[in-house]
């Protein structure tokens, strides 16, 4: 099965353009937000099925390390995901 190129080009256009726009929201004073998100928004907006599958691509070694990071919670279980969208989608390019 081949991939199919042309989508995956539509998607990253598409992630690009949010990126652009969210850029102009934040250089207008719309407030200044961190470039990571949880793990769920995060899975959504890069059209992954689901934050599990987002997850397990982390775990797996196959999602830049760069573009994540793991912050531990006080218990020790169950860390937060935090991912840096904008980054990751510079790097699909």
């Amino acid at each position: 099965m081949e991939p199919d190129f042309s989508t995956l080009r539509q998607r990253v256009e598409q992630l690009s353009a949010e990126i652009a726009l969210l850029k102009a929201q934040r250089n207008k004073g719309y407030g200044q937000t961190s470039p990571w998100v949880p793990l769920k928004e995060a899975a959504s907006r890069l059209n992954f099925s689901s934050a599990r599958a987002l997850r397990n691509k982390i775990k797996s070694g196959h999602f830049p390390p760069d573009c994540y990071r793991v912050d531990p919670t006080a218990l020790g279980s169950n860390p937060r995901y935090l991912i840096h969208v904008e980054r990751y989608i510079m790097q699909l390019r």
